[in-house]
């Protein structure tokens, strides 16, 4: 069952392993509804007129969508709640070192939320058993974020994330 913490701590990291989710510095104590994702929607990334979509709903009810919008040298989203208003915005560059040597550096991405960085996603640098396996790591630094609904928007831009930019092929 999908878990969340019961207390919201200042400073509460996930990380997502791929299809694992691990929660760092919270109390898991009672089972939640679990969000669902559809999507994505769209086609490959170097696409500027088929971007893909993310629609998050829980409990059957839309709670928000997850656009990628097309830019050239940055991997980036609009994440928007269920009346389409943006909440945060995620964004990060492909000039880092973790994009061309994955096994050397992580990948970072800035959530911002009116200009201001209010959390932090990090797709965790590779080890030997990932690249076998071609699975992913991802941490993801709340920060600031209390809203249960924005936590569950920023978990859903993280995977999506991770389908656009980092899903090898099996």
């Amino acid at each position: 069952p999908y878990l969340r913490p019961q207390r919201q701590q200042r400073g509460c990291r996930v990380s997502l392993h791929h299809r694992r989710i691990r929660l760092h510095g919270a109390h898991l104590l009672r089972p939640q509804p679990k969000p669902e994702a559809e999507g994505p929607h769209g086609r490959h990334q170097g696409c500027c007129f088929m971007r893909p979509s993310f629609s998050v709903s829980s409990s059957g009810q839309q709670i928000g969508e997850i656009d990628d919008p097309c830019r050239r040298c940055l991997m980036d989203q609009g994440v928007y709640g269920p009346n389409k208003n943006l909440i945060f915005k995620t964004a990060g560059t492909l000039c880092q070192p973790g994009i061309w040597c994955p096994m050397c550096a992580g990948v970072y991405f800035d959530v911002t939320k009116g200009g201001q960085k209010v959390a932090q996603i990090e797709k965790m640098p590779m080890d030997m058993e990932e690249c076998c396996l071609k699975t992913n790591r991802f941490m993801i630094d709340f920060n600031s974020i209390q809203d249960p609904q924005e936590r569950k928007m920023l978990l859903a831009s993280a995977m999506l994330l991770d389908l656009e930019y980092f899903e090898q092929k099996k």
